[in-house]
């Protein structure tokens, strides 16, 4: 299976808690939604999965990254449309 490792841009530790959630749960959800494995590690972030997968996850994570800095959360619901919009095309 493909691997996609990359970095944010440098991220301040309370951004970096809203873009990964709870626990990673917003991670986790990307995870299930595209059947990918994710791990990150501060601005860190590796990648599993299927080819396409791969570069939906990592432009969810850089939009989810882009609501994190311009607001105080990420709800589940943001986190669910920046899915639905990678997997409609808008990567």
């Amino acid at each position: 299976m493909p691997k996609l490792k990359f970095k944010l841009p440098a991220i301040e530790s309370e951004n970096l808690s809203l873009l990964c959630g709870p626990v990673n749960t917003n991670l986790n959800q990307i995870e299930q939604s595209l059947e990918e494995k994710i791990k990150s590690r501060g601005n860190s972030f590796s990648i599993t999965g299927e080819k396409n997968n791969v570069i939906k996850s990592r432009w969810i994570i850089e939009d989810l990254d882009t609501l994190a800095k311009s607001r105080d959360s990420v709800s589940a619901d943001e986190v669910h449309f920046s899915i639905i919009r990678a997997l409609n095309g808008a990567t």
